[in-house]
């Protein structure tokens, strides 16, 4: 895996209290932030996950909803350990 295929496979880890780490490397060791929180990361990130890397990623927390990059939308994250990643795209 390289670049950032691998910076964002090592942001799914967690530190002690259950929060995803904000500080990776990349290949060449070079720190980097994983901005997890960011819409146009996670729209991008999500959908690359394996559902063990989902489960590492979302806890316990069974779903969420993220700014869609088209104006009126958003998508609904949900998950369940052992199953893909679902996403369904909302109109509001």
């Amino acid at each position: 895996m390289g670049g950032a295929g691998r910076a964002q496979a090592e942001g799914r880890a967690r530190n002690g209290v259950g929060i995803p780490r904000s500080l990776v490397q990349d290949a060449k060791g070079k720190d980097m932030y994983f901005r997890f929180y960011d819409p146009r990361v996670l729209r991008v990130f999500l959908p690359t996950c394996t559902p063990e890397e989902l489960s590492d990623f979302f806890g316990p927390i069974a779903g969420f909803l993220i700014e869609s990059a088209e104006r009126g939308h958003a998508w609904q994250c949900s998950h369940q350990p052992g199953y893909p990643l679902r996403l369904e795209d909302l109109a509001f």
